[in-house]
């Protein structure tokens, strides 16, 4: 016996299956034939409609879509830009900004182009090409003039005017500098980005130096005091004072600390394991070799008196025959004798054997390890 549930399928209900299916065709042809014509009618409609509707707008879509993707390649070139600078792959940091600022610069996106053109300043200036340096933070600058004020607010103009000023500084553009670190401290009061308060006390720092070079000794002394008051304020900077220097030094973990390499004639800053920081010295020549050893800098002096050890002539704060400059760092003293870090304004001299024992700094780079560091910093020299 067959099972009911293949009955329907069994041959001798073949014929009376096929009788019934025809009968159903028969019966509604014309039904079938209407609604088949009315749905490719309705489907042949709305298509012509979603085409007229579309048709401005799915290009814009396609090209938003095209240009979101283009600008997350953009930003990865600029990520890997900005990692290269800091572990020092210059010359990496550079092709990779450079593919960034390509891609940002095809999208017309201006905001990205300036912050790109900062990161290239900063590539440009390690790598030691200062003109291009320059150059690209003057263009950074002016495209900002492109932005609304509210693109404007979303960029750190501060980092760009600074670095700015810090070339301006190098080329020896005093007024340059001037009016760039003064922009700086203008769009620190008016910038909706959180600013660190070290960069506001370097900022003053700074334009005590400018000041003090262009003679300007009352407002040198005001910036000088607004960084030391903004720094105190902030538990950055501990503050000593006599009548006639001021000595600062750093309120820093015990992490902070100095390495000298006297053979590659630099020092390093060093939080922990991570280097901050890295400068050109010039060290004791022969016959007046650098001390080497473990040390702690003993006493920090802004704009020292100088006592020649050969003549025993003084120098006073500000004399251009003042070896010392504007900063002192003292670590070590042998008999009368004291061996420390100090500006020179013998600049040639950084980088090579040339001093009586200390070592020698551009002013720029003491200026701001001069932030860094306090009373009780460990020095380790070696060879």
């Amino acid at each position: 016996m067959k099972s009911k549930k293949f009955e329907l399928y069994s041959e001798e209900n073949l014929d009376v299956l096929n009788v019934f299916i025809v009968s159903a065709i028969k019966d509604n042809l014309i039904w079938i034939m209407k609604t088949i014509y009315l749905r490719t009618i309705g489907c042949l409609i709305f298509s012509i409609l979603t085409i007229i509707i579309h048709a401005e707008y799915f290009p814009s879509y396609a090209k938003e879509q095209s240009q979101d993707f283009f600008s997350i390649e953009a930003s990865r070139f600029y990520q890997w830009g900005r990692d290269d600078i800091k572990s020092s792959q210059y010359g990496r940091a550079l092709e990779n900004l450079h593919e960034a600022f390509n891609q940002f610069k095809a999208l017309n996106n201006i905001k990205w182009q300036i912050l790109t053109l900062n990161q290239l300043g900063i590539a440009y200036f390690g790598e030691g090409n200062f003109l291009a340096s320059k150059q690209n933070f003057e263009t950074a600058l002016h495209l900002l003039k492109f932005l609304s004020p509210d693109q404007q607010h979303e960029i750190n103009q501060v980092s760009i005017y600074f670095n700015l000023g810090e070339i301006y500084r190098y080329f020896e553009q005093h007024l340059q500098a001037l009016e760039a670190y003064q922009s700086a401290l203008f769009h620190i009061s008016s910038t909706q980005l959180s600013i660190n308060q070290i960069q506001t006390a370097k900022i003053y720092l700074r334009l005590a130096l400018i000041y003090d070079f262009l003679d300007q000794p009352r407002l040198a002394q005001e910036a000088l005091n607004n960084a030391v008051q903004i720094s105190y304020q902030s538990s950055i900077l501990n503050v000593s004072r006599s009548s006639l220097e001021v000595n600062v030094y750093t309120i820093q973990e015990e992490r902070i600390y100095l390495v000298v390499q006297l053979n590659n004639k630099q020092v390093s800053l060093y939080e922990g394991e991570k280097l901050l920081r890295r400068y050109p010295l010039g060290i004791g020549r022969l016959g007046w070799e650098t001390p080497q050893g473990k040390f702690k800098i003993e006493n920090m002096v802004y704009k020292p008196t100088w006592e020649n050890p050969l003549t025993g002539e003084v120098f006073a704060p500000g004399d251009p025959l003042n070896a010392l400059g504007n900063y002192w760092l003292g670590f070590f003293m042998m008999g009368e004798w004291w061996y420390g870090f100090h500006q020179t304004n013998e600049i040639d001299t950084v980088g090579q054997a040339s001093s009586h024992g200390c070592l020698r700094m551009y002013e720029a780079d003491i200026a701001e390890m001069f932030l860094w560091v306090k009373k009780g910093t460990s020095v380790v020299i070696t060879e």
